[in-house]
């Protein structure tokens, strides 16, 4: 049973950004269709590198400010939530690798396929729960907890062991008609983020109705988290960003206001973390030097793992033969050899993500 009824469905656009996410597309048009009963539309935009320019981090320069990608993304569709498609690495407040970003409440989300990839078989699983997490958060599911797609993680091989769909809790102040979304607001209605469209008009539910807020804990995919206490609480109390390794401290009511500032000033590019960025008298030559440095590191990678590759079966073929191999036979293994360079540079970089994924999540 999907999320909307036929007759209450709102409109969500995947927006993408060039030509490379097109694989995650039918993922998440099936998701959609699957688990919110939602048809959504498909645009077309630049590609990332025409909204944003590269940020150097600690370990590759071609990381793209995800906060550069959200008013694009809004700007592209006339939808009630739109949902941004990108094959290119995230960064949100200097932490890399992030699976995407939502603010909860607002109308726009942006998910990489970067750090997805690596394992064919899981890649749709992965999309899959992407799409349904950031809608979710779009909707105005604010919590993070465990059993459930909210569940925080900080490395893929995390992501991979969360839950594929909401949890019971989080499905019913989805589809109960106390709490669900519903026009023109589209927010869940026993949310701060509803109470903020509505002026506070919002239905009370007991505490045993709402799931656990927990504190702002490690989970790649980030989202601005508000606090659900009815009693005062002070600005840092209210700390607010779901990456969940970097704060942002506001009270309600200036939390969105602040949250499209700083998507502003990032679009204008200025930077929402100046230190995690080199100053731009800098920045573009060491990125053209280490961009340069790791093409020709990755090629090195490839001709390493071919020529192991080649030696290996002109040793394996004169023991097992006993004669020296044909020009056919060699051309052959030269193809093998490719095959197992190319192979073998993506394994390399994955074993080098995997490590990435490590560090930070400690």
């Amino acid at each position: 049973m999907t999320i909307f009824p036929p007759t209450r469905r709102p409109t969500v656009d995947l927006v993408v950004f060039g030509d490379e996410p097109a694989e995650m597309v039918p993922i998440a048009r099936r998701t959609l269709n699957d688990r919110f009963g939602i048809d959504p539309g498909v645009r077309r935009v630049e590609s990332v590198d025409h909204y944003a320019e590269p940020v150097v981090c600690w370990d590759e320069p071609t990381y793209f400010p995800v906060e550069a990608l959200l008013d694009p993304t809004t700007d592209a569709s006339e939808a009630d939530r739109e949902i941004g498609l990108v094959a290119e690495p995230l960064v949100l407040d200097g932490t890399p690798g992030i699976f995407g970003v939502a603010l909860v409440g607002d109308t726009a989300s942006v998910i990489t396929s970067d750090p997805l990839t690596g394992d064919d078989d899981r890649f749709d699983s992965r999309v899959e729960k992407q799409v349904t997490k950031q809608l979710g958060h779009l909707f105005g599911i604010e919590a993070t907890h465990e059993g459930c797609v909210f569940a925080e993680t900080s490395t893929v091989f995390g992501l991979d062991e969360t839950p594929p769909t909401f949890c019971e809790s989080c499905r019913d102040r989805l589809t109960n008609p106390a709490t669900s979304p519903k026009s023109p607001d589209w927010f869940v209605r026993d949310t701060h983020a509803y109470r903020e469209i509505a002026g506070g008009d919002a239905p009370t539910v007991s505490a045993n109705e709402t799931e656990e807020r927990t504190a702002p804990t490690t989970d790649e995919s980030a989202a601005i988290e508000v606090d659900e206490s009815a009693t005062p609480v002070t600005d840092e109390e209210m700390a607010a960003v779901i990456d969940d390794r970097t704060e942002v401290g506001a009270s309600a009511p200036d939390r969105r206001q602040s949250a499209t500032v700083d998507r502003r000033r990032s679009s204008a590019g200025q930077s929402v973390a100046p230190d995690s960025r080199l100053p731009d008298a800098l920045r573009r030559p060491v990125h053209g030097i280490y961009r340069y440095a790791r093409v020709w590191a990755l090629i090195l990678c490839f001709a390493s793992f071919a020529l192991l590759g080649l030696l290996v079966e002109l040793e394996l073929y004169v023991r097992l033969v006993g004669s020296e191999p044909s020009t056919a036979v060699i051309w052959g293994m030269l193809v093998g050899a490719a095959i197992i360079g190319y192979y073998g540079q993506r394994t390399a970089r994955r074993w080098v993500r995997r490590g990435r994924s490590v560090l930070a999540r400690s």
